[in-house]
């Protein structure tokens, strides 16, 4: 290409021809500029491209951990629904006699409403990977303020606002009734989680006790707000993962077309020599 144009510059100044020789000077400045122009453009597609392409990536890391999330907040709802209906029939007395009076140590593994319920909870604690990336991006594409990247920060916050707070009040709850527990010749078969440990006197403690009972009511009331946060957290959870998902397969499809144009386009051919007719010579 230089040599191009210096054949050009050598052919004007030899034929004398000086105010073609300027105007063609001034091309030559102006493609020079032009080009460093592009040079930068291009710089600046690429540094946003890797943005982008970083961007990306954390997305579907967000997108993997929430998946898991949902994945698991099913099973931990599922529990909370159960735990809290025996509850709900302990504080209601709606168990009758007849129900736990039959229960022996041959039939005491298949009750499924001899449980402490007031000294046991399923913590939730959700997969973080991809927010962290994200909090910590120091790009551009960080500072632009869209609908996704509000929704996820908006998201997480509220979970970090609410759930570990719930989390500490429910594990005091336990911790206080597992003490209590202590006091009671029953204890040391129940601490058996597995629940095939068979004692009369806990039996009736759960099904009779009016201590257990208060237990139950006070539990409850953290129990059914944290239930209320579980599903709360996979709604939204659900409603994030819809929009990166459209996000996800727009980015996709812009990458694909961009480089099915680059790979299609017609590419420039310099001639051999420069065009008699061309601006430069006239």
């Amino acid at each position: 290409m230089i040599k191009f144009f210096r054949k050009i510059r050598q052919k004007l100044i030899s034929e004398n021809k000086i105010s073609t020789y300027l105007i063609y000077a001034i091309g030559e400045i102006i493609l020079v500029v032009i080009g460093i122009f592009i040079a930068l453009q291009i710089n600046n597609w690429n540094e946003n491209r890797k943005e982008k392409r970083y961007l990306n990536q954390v997305h579907r890391q967000i997108q993997k951990d929430l998946q898991i999330d949902t994945l698991v907040l099913s099973t931990i709802i599922d529990f909370y629904i159960e735990k809290n209906k025996r509850l709900t029939d302990i504080i209601e007395r709606n168990i009758p006699v007849s129900y736990y009076d039959t229960i022996n140590e041959a039939n005491y593994s298949n009750c499924e409403k001899c449980i402490d319920d007031v000294a046991s909870f399923e913590t939730f604690q959700n997969s973080d990977k991809g927010y962290q990336l994200f909090k910590s991006l120091n790009t551009g594409q960080n500072n632009k303020i869209d609908s996704l990247s509000f929704k996820i920060d908006s998201f997480y916050k509220e979970y970090d606002a609410g759930f570990p707070d719930i989390n500490k009040i429910l594990l005091e709850l336990v911790n206080e009734s597992i003490d209590d527990n202590q006091k009671y010749d029953w204890f040391v078969e129940w601490s058996v989680f597995d629940r095939k440990k068979y004692n009369k006197k806990f039996v009736i403690y759960i099904f009779e006790s009016e201590e257990y009972r208060t237990k139950s009511a006070r539990h409850l009331i953290y129990s059914k707000s944290y239930l209320y946060g579980l599903k709360d957290y996979k709604s939204k959870a659900i409603e994030v993962l819809n929009l990166l998902d459209k996000t996800l397969k727009k980015n996709n499809e812009s990458t694909t077309m961009a480089v099915s144009n680059y790979l299609f386009s017609p590419i420039l051919e310099i001639p051999d020599e420069f065009p008699t007719g061309s601006v430069f010579l006239s």
